[in-house]
């Protein structure tokens, strides 16, 4: 399987489907902008236990609007 790359396009529908908060959206941007758990870490203030907790409620949710959203594509990578 493809893995479709993160857009500015897929970003912004998701962030407005899922009604994302400031953090998921800083996370997933973080995440979509190629950048370590640590870097994510360091710039955004926030613990790597809070990014990954961050980065599996992100995975679950577009899990979950990928039934709904025809919008989004089904294989993206986190």
């Amino acid at each position: 399987m493809d893995k479709v790359p993160w857009n500015r396009a897929i970003i912004d529908e998701f962030s407005q489907f899922s009604l994302l908060s400031e953090d998921e959206k800083d996370v997933l941007i973080a995440r979509a902008a190629g950048w370590s758990r640590a870097k994510a870490s360091d710039k955004l203030a926030m613990s790597t236990s809070k990014i990954d907790r961050i980065t599996e409620r992100l995975r679950y949710k577009y899990e979950s609007a990928t039934k709904y959203n025809e919008l989004l594509p089904k294989n993206i990578d986190f």
